[in-house]
């Protein structure tokens, strides 16, 4: 298999060539009769959104990593009110969640440190209360 490619990247990359070679040919044909070829155009769009797959999505995962540090950044930040705050947290969990499979070794390090200045945040501003006791599982 190709490296670092699941199954549907590459049955999308298989297809989108196969489907670029018969759309060159019918290109040729339309040419050869003098025919428009105007209606083969988005056909050829889609060829290259099938073979770039797995760019594009890398390019979204980029960028998700970079809305993970910047964030961190805005849950650490010492002057940001509580509802941005809230809210960075929120999308910190959700993109953490989502891009954790796809992550390189280095990515998952700053997934990991904006779980933990988020569980750090949370210990921080949730208040406790000495009146609840502790939940014990029941013996058995």
């Amino acid at each position: 298999m190709v490296a670092g490619l699941y199954t549907g990247e590459v049955v999308l990359l298989v297809l989108g060539v196969a489907l670029f070679i018969v759309l060159l040919g019918a290109l040729r044909n339309a040419l050869a009769a003098g025919k428009s070829y105007a209606g083969l155009l988005p056909f050829f769009l889609v060829t290259i959104a099938m073979i770039g797959y797995p760019s594009i999505k890398s390019i979204q995962y980029k960028n998700g990593i970079v809305d993970i540090e910047r964030d961190t950044a805005t849950v650490a930040d010492q002057k940001a009110d509580a509802e941005t705050k809230r809210n960075a947290a929120l999308r910190l969990q959700a993109n953490s969640e989502k891009f954790r499979d796809r992550a390189n070794p280095a990515d998952r390090a700053k997934i990991d440190h904006a779980l933990t200045v988020v569980q750090e945040w949370q210990r921080r501003t949730v208040p406790v209360n000495p009146k609840v006791e502790p939940v014990h599982p029941p013996n058995r």
